[in-house]
């Protein structure tokens, strides 16, 4: 409810039930109408700052998309691993033995 209407509906009241009647209530209506024009401008604050993140969010992507264009794309090499190649001829054959040593305890 904007300011305007909450002050039109305010004064309806007091048409309604009269002056000295609105003169009991005044504070009460006082009340809404400043909690009214409070809530309503923090709405219009918070939106001011939903378009600016979304604008700053716009910015990002774009940016980021511009840097990810420039980085080149480079060739997938495995890792090289310092175990020693197994030919494929070769068999491996490892028993339980020697994974225990004297103690049974694992090396």
């Amino acid at each position: 409810m904007t300011n305007e209407e909450m002050q039109k509906l305010t004064e309806r009241i007091q048409e309604k039930i009269g002056k000295e009647s609105s003169g009991l209530i005044a504070d009460d209506l006082g009340l809404l109408i400043s909690d009214t024009s409070k809530v309503n401008q923090d709405v219009f604050e918070k939106s001011e700052e939903i378009t600016k993140l979304k604008e700053q969010k716009e910015k990002l992507i774009e940016t980021n998309g511009n840097l990810l264009q420039q980085i080149s794309m480079g060739e997938d090499i495995p890792p090289k691993r310092n175990q020693p190649k197994v030919e494929e001829d070769e068999e491996v054959s490892i028993s339980w033995r020697d994974c225990f040593d004297s103690k049974r305890q694992l090396h």
